[in-house]
Parts: structure tokens; C-alpha cells; sequence
């Protein structure tokens, strides 16, 4: 986990899968999907509201929160199927990024989100879990910043 938090910090360009790295992502997404979207999304908002308990209270303040982890464990299963096709994905990403810029998410929102996934990742798949796996970190806020297209005015 921490090597995965190393590369995030040093990423200096948009990290664009390979056509491997796709597929590697999408079969350990495949084993995460046997857990039930339910359990991951559980798990997933259990480790961040445990690892960020301000948010709760903040970000995600009256949010009906079965409906939030339905929405973000679809748009992160259609984003994995996605992989193979980016010119579908990328402006699918942007907008979603400024859909989330209008609801006060935050450029740090983003690394807390993607830490919790892969913290998530890591206790509910255990070894499944590979390095290899986890060298293309999720679509979060520095590469929808790094591609072309719209993005929250706020992050400029």
C-alpha cells in the first residue's frame, strides 16, 4: 500500500494503462466483483469514513449514502470495462469531475478516495491483490486534471 501512495505522489503524467495493465486491472476488478458490489462498496465507505472521519460530516453531509455507493460502484465498474476504450472513458472521467466539483469535492478529496480503494482492494481480495495490479492507480483528481477537456474552475 504504501509503494502505491510513492507512485500516486510521483505520478508526473496522466497514467494512461497499457493494454496489460487494462487487463490486469480488470481481472482483479473481476475478483472484486465475486465479493458483491454491496460488500465492496460497504468496505470501501467503512475505510474512508474510518481513515477521514470528517467527511461524513462534511463532503457527504445528507447524502443518502446507499444510493451514493450504487452510483460510485457502477461509475467504477463501467470506468475498469472502459479501460481498453480511453476515448470513450476520458470524457466520461472529466465530466464526472465536474459534476463532483459542483458537489464541493476537492482536488485532496480525490487521493482519500483512491487510498481508501486501495485499501479497500487490499483487505477484501488479500493476495489476489497483486503488485503488478496495483501499478495503474484509479482515475483520480491529478489525471482528469492532466487530460484534455473540462475540469472544476476551482482546480485551476
Amino acid at each position: 500500500f504504501a509503494a502505491y501512495q510513492r507512485r500516486v505522489k510521483a505520478a508526473a503524467a496522466p497514467a494512461l494503462p497499457t493494454a496489460d495493465q487494462a487487463a490486469l486491472v480488470q481481472s482483479t476488478w473481476a475478483e472484486a466483483k465475486k465479493l458483491g458490489l454491496n460488500t465492496v462498496g460497504n468496505l470501501f465507505y467503512k475505510t474512508m469514513f474510518t481513515d477521514f472521519p470528517e467527511l461524513p460530516e462534511t463532503l457527504f453531509k445528507g447524502v443518502n449514502m446507499a444510493e451514493q455507493q450504487a452510483k460510485l460502484m457502477g461509475m467504477l465498474d463501467s470506468a475498469v470495462g472502459l479501460l481498453g476504450d480511453l476515448d470513450t472513458l476520458v470524457p466520461i472521467l472529466q465530466e464526472s469531475g465536474v459534476r463532483h466539483g459542483g458537489y464541493g469535492t476537492e482536488p485532496r478529496h480525490y487521493a482519500m478516495v483512491g487510498q481508501s480503494l486501495m485499501k479497500t482492494l487490499s483487505a477484501g481480495l488479500g493476495d489476489k491483490l497483486t503488485p503488478e495490479a496495483t501499478t495503474f492507480p484509479p482515475p483520480t483528481r491529478p489525471h482528469l486534471c492532466r487530460t484534455p477537456g473540462p475540469r472544476p474552475r476551482s482546480w485551476d
